[in-house]
């Protein structure tokens, strides 16, 4: 048996548990064409023990990754949500400069010095940090009273709408972060129960043959499962 480690991705966890069931109910069936001894009877009960404690690993593996897939899309939906709220903000501050430009052009680089496209390229922290800058300028009572009146309450309001947006996502992030860390404890778990599986199996039919209930730890010829467990996430409503 190959061990299995915390960087074997939770879709093979699950795949070599499922196969080691598979094999142990098959052979905790008993023919119903030939004569059964109460010995046959006996070890086809011990068989059915480990299916059963295989199924359990499937069970509690397919809830972890259904787990991982539900954090993700939660991460996922807060950087959208996040990446909009940028967008929005950075067209109010790009309308704010352009129209402080056409009233009063020779200003615009000190009230509003950042340029649209450094805050397109920038992350939304230094953003917030940048357009938060800009609007205490444009507050200010040299800017346009014109200008100021018309940009700076939207942009404010965009502002806050994208800080709270960063919020949810760095939630979002560090709520992903802490399952992986709870995931590779999980995953530990999951080998000692393999390893108990094994020393029953090697009891029921030996050492050698007790390997061809357990997986290797690569998915296919040329492909390491030592990858993240978010690449091959399990389909939650498999069986």
């Amino acid at each position: 048996m190959q061990k299995f480690t915390t960087s074997t991705s939770l879709a093979q966890y699950r795949k070599d548990a499922r196969h080691r069931g598979a094999m142990c109910r098959a052979m905790a069936t008993l023919p119903d064409d030939e004569p059964v001894t109460d010995a046959d009877r006996e070890r086809a009960a011990k068989f059915a023990v480990v299916a059963e404690r295989s199924q359990r690993s499937v069970d509690a593996i397919t809830a972890r990754a259904a787990d991982v897939q539900r954090a993700d899309d939660i991460l996922t939906d807060a950087k959208a949500l996040e990446t909009v709220t940028k967008l929005r903000t950075n067209e109010a501050y790009e309308q704010a400069r352009l129209d402080l430009a056409a009233a009063a052009a020779e200003i615009v680089r000190t009230i509003l010095p950042t340029a649209p496209n450094v805050l397109n390229k920038s992350g939304i922290k230094r953003v917030i940090a940048l357009i938060d800058e800009g609007v205490a300028n444009l507050s200010q009572p040299d800017a346009p009273e014109s200008v100021r009146t018309a940009h700076v309450p939207v942009i404010e309001r965009h502002l806050a709408r994208m800080r709270q947006a960063d919020l949810v996502e760095d939630r979002a992030s560090s709520a992903l972060s802490a399952l992986k860390a709870s995931i590779a404890l999980f995953k530990a778990g999951q080998q000692r129960e393999r390893e108990i599986d094994y020393g029953k199996l090697v009891e029921l039919v030996g050492k050698v043959d007790a390997d061809a209930y357990f997986l290797p730890s690569r998915r296919d010829r040329g492909s390491s499962v030592e990858d993240d467990e978010d690449e091959d996430v399990v389909d939650p409503a498999a069986g």
